[in-house]
């Protein structure tokens, strides 16, 4: 079995399932964030991908706080392995690849929250979560 992956489950006082191994598992060897649908193709391979019951994990992960959930106006929601934040991310309008802000120094990244966080307390808002996408050109759409 996949020990990483049922620490975690049991850190978070989640019963250790088969399908939430598999699914956990995928988000975190994922380098980028990953649909229902995108897992359920990785899924297929090993002939347990139905649609309903991944939406019904990614919903339990996400409520514990071991993924994130990210969605942008109509498209369809994305989830990833929650690492610190990463709750901030630039998506390049050209190609829709999105960088997150792994690359910036934790204390950078630590900022920007801080003032989320304060901006919220001081308008009397319980902060729940936060995504904050900024919409960007990427280095290889603006050379093209």
């Amino acid at each position: 079995m996949d020990k990483e992956v049922i620490d975690i489950l049991k850190s978070k006082k989640l019963r250790v399932t088969i399908p939430r191994i598999k699914i956990l598992r995928i988000l975190k060897d994922a380098s980028i964030e990953l649909t229902a649908t995108d897992i359920q193709k990785k899924l297929f391979h090993q002939n347990s991908a139905k649609i309903s019951s991944i939406y019904h994990v990614l919903r339990e992960l996400e409520k514990v706080g071991i993924i994130q959930r990210y969605k942008d106006g109509d498209i369809q929601a994305s989830f990833s392995f929650k690492k610190s934040y990463s709750a901030i991310r630039f998506i390049c309008s050209a190609c829709k690849t999105i960088f997150t802000l792994e690359t910036l120094q934790e204390k950078e990244e630590r900022s920007l929250v801080q003032l989320i966080e304060s901006l919220s307390k001081k308008h009397q808002y319980e902060l729940n979560s936060f995504t904050l996408t900024v919409n960007t050109l990427c280095v290889a759409c603006t050379r093209a």
